[in-house]
């Protein structure tokens, strides 16, 4: 048995929420952004890092859940689902849910069906995720439309930091004359922005803007994070695994020396054949598994590590049987501390399967075999420091 313990590891459970991957925006991969409005673009910005740094992040968690977990996660091996919908995007749009409905409505059905306009949103609205949902299937007239692609929407709060991005809508369009990106700052409508950009306008501002609304989505984390009361968890953690914790099967003490012994035998209900279909056992045969493999380590000790005196005799019988199993009723972390310093062996923890197959009635008992036969001594506990 692997040596108890009640310390448990913690994983902290990384949050990653509709993040994009480094592959959604290799199109963007540099984008030019005014220092104030009504002027040029400044040499063009890396976006790709902020999403490169998202990416490790889902890597990271995804990695991290599936070896807490052992199984396949939503975002296996660090690819975000949402890569393959907006990858290929010539235009990103940076919204919140402060924009009157009527206005977002408006930019989100302009471009339904379109697979070259992405959205960005800096967080959730109210922090809550299906409440952001329900937000943007409301204004897009989801349940209108079906059938029909719906826009995508992204979180990214890197890029509203990025590009100072603190009034929308905003509209980054890839222009088609040099293949930079500009930007126009509360663009009347996506069609028109874009429409400006590819004919040579550089940034500028048009139409109204309104402040976002959101929280940085990573701020939000960060803070959760750091109010969290992570000592806590980990002693709630250490209880919960504790209390899942296989605590044996707990013996009466024995009151009485008695000796008995228990016929191991089986007989095969059917035949067992090996892969290739030969025959290893027929129907009907008794095996004895005493008579053929001996008992492991040729004894085997049960006690209870709560009572003192049932070290020592475990001690004693160990010393006659170097070779023998160690077996505790439960689990008690005191007495196997002890029992392990005393006899040099670390025990296992006793199962119903062990106690019902060997017909296990008190502790301490020591299983030896002889003649075919498991031999079953339970003696009764004798006076402290002795036999």
């Amino acid at each position: 048995m692997t040596r108890f313990s009640r310390k448990t590891c913690c994983w902290t459970r990384q949050i990653v929420a509709l993040l994009c991957s480094a592959c959604l925006l290799k199109p963007i991969a540099r984008a030019e952004a005014p220092p104030a409005p009504q002027t040029n673009a400044s040499p063009s910005a890396d976006i790709l890092s902020i999403v490169r740094q998202q990416n490790q992040q889902i890597r990271k968690g995804a990695l991290a859940a599936q070896g807490v977990f052992g199984g396949r996660t939503s975002h296996d091996n660090g690819v975000n689902p949402a890569a393959r919908m907006v990858r290929g995007a010539k235009t990103v749009v940076f919204i919140s849910m402060s924009m009157p409905d009527r206005e977002l409505s408006a930019m989100l059905e302009e471009v339904r069906g379109r697979r070259d306009v992405v959205f960005f949103l800096r967080g959730l609205e109210a922090n809550d995720g299906h409440k952001t949902a329900e937000h943007i299937k409301a204004v897009s007239d989801f349940k209108d439309h079906l059938r029909e692609p719906q826009p995508v929407v992204a979180v990214l709060p890197q890029a509203f930091a990025r590009w100072d991005v603190t009034q929308v809508p905003v509209v980054m369009h890839e222009s088609i004359a040099d293949h930079k990106w500009y930007r126009v700052d509360g663009a009347l409508s996506i069609e028109s922005a874009t429409r400006d950009i590819d004919a040579g306008v550089k940034s500028r501002n048009v139409g109204m803007t309104w402040p976002v609304r959101e929280k940085d989505l990573a701020e939000v984390f960060r803070d959760r994070m750091q109010r969290y009361n992570w000592h806590a968890w980990q002693d709630r953690a250490a209880k919960a695994m504790t209390d899942r914790m296989d605590r044996g099967t707990p013996l009466p003490r024995a009151e009485r020396d008695t000796r008995y012994t228990v016929d191991l035998s089986v007989t095969f209900p059917q035949d067992i054949r090996d892969q290739k279909g030969n025959l290893i056992m027929a129907k009907g045969t008794r095996y004895n598994p005493l008579t053929k493999a001996g008992l492991p380590g040729a004894a085997i000790v049960v006690v209870d590590p709560s009572d003192q005196r049932q070290i020592v005799m475990a001690h004693a019988w160990l010393q006659r049987y170097p070779q023998g199993r160690l077996f505790v009723t439960h689990y008690d972390e005191g007495g196997v501390r002890s029992l392990t310093e005393e006899t040099g062996i670390k025990p296992m923890l006793l199962d119903s399967i062990i106690v019902k197959r060997f017909q296990l009635r008190a502790a301490p008992s020591l299983l030896t075999a002889e003649n075919g036969k498991l031999v079953v001594q339970t003696l009764s506990p004798r006076v402290e420091g002795g036999m």
